[in-house]
C-alpha cells in the first residue's frame, strides 16, 4: 500500500509530492533513528573525555591519583600521557594544576 508523502509549505499548507512504498518509508525512518542514536552516544563520549579533569591536591602523585580514580595505582602512567603537554616529569606535579583524566 502506498502512502501519499506531504509536506507544510510556508504558510502552514501541505501539498503532495507523489507517492512512497509503507515498507520504504519504515525502514528510512527506521535508519534515521539508528543514526540518530549514534550520533547521540558519540556526542557522549566525547563530552566524557573533554569534560574529564582532576585538581592535584597537596601530596597526590600521579599513582595515588591513578589509584583514586581508576582503582589501579600502575595506571599512572596513562594520566602522565594525557598531560605531557605541562608535564615533564611525572615526579613533578603540583598542587592546583589541572590534569587531564583519560
Amino acid at each position: 500500500m502506498a502512502v501519499q508523502n506531504k509536506k507544510l509549505d510556508p504558510e502552514g499548507t501541505t501539498t503532495s509530492r507523489g507517492s512512497v512504498n509503507r515498507e520504504d518509508a519504515k525502514r528510512h525512518i527506521d535508519e534515521a533513528r539508528y543514526e540518530q542514536m549514534e550520533a547521540r552516544r558519540a556526542a557522549r563520549e566525547v563530552q566524557k573525555q573533554e569534560a574529564r579533569t582532576y585538581i592535584v591536591q597537596p601530596g597526590d602523585s600521579l599513582s595515588k591519583i591513578a589509584e583514586k580514580l581508576y582503582g589501579d595505582a600502575s595506571r599512572w602512567s596513562e594520566i602522565f600521557e594525557a598531560n605531557k603537554d605541562q608535564l615533564a616529569n611525572p615526579n613533578m606535579i603540583r598542587a592546583g594544576q589541572e590534569l587531564k583524566i583519560p
